[in-house]
């Protein structure tokens, strides 16, 4: 009878001694791979970058009241943010898209110009209004190449809300 007993207490012993030393081994293992995983992704750093919310039409000013309407900050890997991209809001403050950006699109310095370039193109730019009811009461005129037309719309029926569209000739 001892001996039955005594090769039980062997046997556990050794089924214990087994899972402790799986035990050890698959700590080991954990903390090998964090410490591979934490090598791996120090390479990848995290940049800001911002990011078009929706549409920004060609003409659009950006300023400080109409960033949120227009853009949103995004975190992304550094190797993929451009060196010519927009890091902070100041760098477009005040500056016009020279054309439409869609929804999604990384913005860049290269997408926006000031004002004072856009006017610096023209020769002797003219600035000329007049108020118009209906089509009828609109006086032909020529429109040569280069000419750069700027149409505003002021509408009663849509909420006294004004518009305005960037034509060139």
């Amino acid at each position: 009878m001892k001996k039955n007993k005594k090769q039980g207490n062997d046997k556990i012993g050794i089924w214990l001694g087994s899972a402790f030393a799986a035990l050890l081994a698959a700590i080991a293992v954990f903390a090998a791979m964090v410490g591979a995983e934490k090598k791996v992704l120090t390479g990848y750093e995290k940049g800001q970058i911002y990011l078009a919310v929706c549409t920004i039409p060609k003409g659009q000013c950006i300023t400080p009241d109409n960033y949120e309407q227009y853009m949103r900050i995004a975190e992304m890997d550094k190797s993929c943010i451009p060196k010519t991209a927009i890091t902070s809001l100041e760098q477009i403050t005040e500056m016009v898209p020279v054309q439409d950006i869609d929804e999604g699109v990384l913005l860049t310095t290269g997408m926006f110009q000031t004002v004072d370039e856009i006017l610096a193109d023209m020769r002797d730019p003219v600035i000329i209004g007049f108020r118009a009811e209906d089509l009828f009461q609109v006086a032909g005129g020529v429109l040569r190449s280069g000419d750069r037309i700027h149409i505003y719309c002021f509408s009663e029926e849509y909420g006294n809300e004004m518009c305005w569209k960037d034509v060139f000739v």
